[in-house]
């Protein structure tokens, strides 16, 4: 709950290569690993009658410890953030590098993360 928006516009692209690159090595080919990649983009803004700066009548954002609050209205540049992975480890496990692309001039955020995601399918 980074940002929050009563109106907003998400957009994702995902790109599978299925190999396309790791194929091309001898050895990591019979691994059968595949690469992806992808951005993802949110954009919103918060109506006054849920801004509880402007309305004291709605519930207040979440604050750290020095009372900044962690939840934040976004300006007017939508969120970006791109990554790079591979999937079909063990034929169950995918690594995933995110990287921040707009909004890394805040101080207590991720600018980038590692994400490891089980993906079952029958």
């Amino acid at each position: 709950m980074e940002f929050v928006a009563d109106r907003f516009l998400k957009l994702s692209y995902d790109h599978r290569l299925q190999g396309f690159i790791l194929n091309r090595i001898p050895l990591v080919r019979q691994l059968k690993w595949r690469e992806t990649f992808g951005a993802r983009m949110f954009w919103g803004d918060l109506s006054d009658k849920n801004n509880p700066y402007i309305n004291g009548n709605v519930i207040r954002f979440e604050q750290n410890e020095e009372g900044t609050p962690v939840t934040r209205i976004m300006t007017n540049q939508p969120y970006w953030e791109g990554y790079v992975g591979l999937e079909n480890i063990f034929k169950i496990l995918s690594v995933r590098y995110y990287v921040r692309l707009t909004y890394d001039d805040v101080n207590d955020s991720f600018k980038d993360r590692l994400r490891f995601n089980l993906r079952f399918s029958f």
